[in-house]
């Protein structure tokens, strides 16, 4: 017959076996600005969606005509911290800014990449943002689209640095696309 002690012994170390494993995949839920791409020169500048789970990635990729690498960068930080991202790099000379959410009410946590390159009319600009795993609790329609959350905050920056770029320095996105 097993005592007691040998019984709360063994529930006791399955429980520290569970923390243990739920932790491992809770951190390994997270995405981070250092997985992302260090410059623009790692970045292809070309349009696509991408997403492997636990990650969720989207992206976009347009050129801005006549536009300087300094409206850009000037337009992304506008954009990232309107977000309520905390910019983590910003380097000219990489053509690079990297910026952390943090947790929101759909997503554990988001960061984003904003990279840029110029070209002989102006300069092209990729959006990168990755959401961790939804922490919602329930299945909704938007949990069954995949993306949703990631496509939304690409929206959102997008958005505003286009209103930054157009009301500061009367520049828009061009049909063109990148690549």
């Amino acid at each position: 017959m097993m005592s007691v002690t040998c019984i709360k012994q063994g529930i006791r170390s399955q429980f520290v076996a569970f923390l243990v494993l739920f932790l491992y995949l809770l951190l390994t839920a997270c995405a981070s600005v250092t997985d992302l791409p260090g410059s623009a020169g790692e970045v292809s500048f070309v349009d696509h969606v991408a997403g492997v789970p636990p990650l969720r990635e989207y992206d976009y990729c347009g050129n801005y005509l006549n536009a300087s690498k300094e409206a850009i960068l000037e337009a992304a930080k506008f954009a990232l911290i309107k977000q309520n991202f905390t910019i983590q790099k910003s380097d000219i000379e990489k053509g690079v800014v990297r910026a952390e959410h943090g947790v929101s009410s759909l997503d554990w946590n988001i960061v984003t990449g904003i990279y840029f390159k110029e070209t002989s009319t102006g300069v092209a600009v990729k959006i990168l943002v990755r959401t961790a795993v939804s922490t919602s609790l329930y299945v909704d329609v938007r949990a069954q689209e995949g993306n949703i959350t990631a496509k939304e905050w690409l929206e959102k920056i997008l958005e505003s640095m286009e209103v930054f770029l157009k009301e500061k320095h009367n520049i828009s996105t061009s049909a063109l696309k990148c690549g």
